[in-house]
């Protein structure tokens, strides 16, 4: 029911739960980094490490999410982002709380308006989100830390419960259509992993970091 399938980039199959794409297919992959206001912070780097400045005057914002500012921690110290290893663990708790020290607070969608305004001049945010307020916000800079960042995969799904299985499907059909799926990522700032839509797309699109990592 979906030849568009076909199109799903293997490199991110690999990294995904369902390979086989039995009940799920990927729809786009993002990553969480770091945005600045660049007319307002100096010797900006490419590091988790920004973090610790406290010349910001707690006008920066870290995500609301353990598994992404724990795991800024754990790569900023060079461990793996899914460490189980009790001191690693304990070793990044101890970064965050420092981290804390710095920020105005723990948010996952005020940052981009704060962002935006002035109100805050550095956020750990998602590179979609980031990636439109840069759009409409040349003083926004995106870097993306050098010690490596969290990957996140988001799938199309349809629930044993839908009503109108076949207009989902119909849906998702549309939804991986090169042409339909390179229109879509320019919008929303969101890679999706799709083989034949990455030949269609701008080369502006690519360049722009909240899209293409190091």
């Amino acid at each position: 029911a979906l030849p568009g399938m076909k199109n799903i980039d293997p490199e991110v199959l690999s990294k995904v739960h369902d390979q086989a794409m039995k009940v799920s297919v990927p729809y786009t992959v993002g990553y969480a980094v770091i945005a600045v206001r660049k007319d307002r912070v100096n010797d900006v780097k490419p590091s988790w490490a920004m973090f610790d400045r406290g010349d910001l005057g707690r006008r920066s914002t870290l995500l609301d999410d353990m598994r992404e500012t724990l795991g800024a921690a754990l790569k900023s110290l060079g461990y793996s982002l899914n460490s189980r290893n009790e001191k690693e663990l304990a070793a990044a708790r101890d970064v965050v709380i420092r981290w804390k020290k710095n920020i105005a607070k723990f948010d996952n969608e005020g940052y981009k308006a704060g962002l935006d305004s002035g109100e805050f001049l550095m956020v750990h945010g998602y590179s979609g989100d980031l990636f439109q307020v840069a759009q409409e916000n040349d003083r926004v800079e995106i870097i993306v830390p050098e010690e490596g960042v969290t990957i996140g995969c988001d799938e199309m799904v349809i629930p044993k419960t839908a009503p109108q299985p076949a207009l989902a499907m119909k849906f998702i059909s549309h939804l991986l259509e090169p042409e339909v799926a390179a229109e879509n990522m320019e919008w929303m700032g969101y890679l999706c992993p799709n083989v034949a839509a990455m030949k269609k797309v701008s080369a502006d699109f690519l360049e722009n970091p909240a899209v293409t990592i190091p």
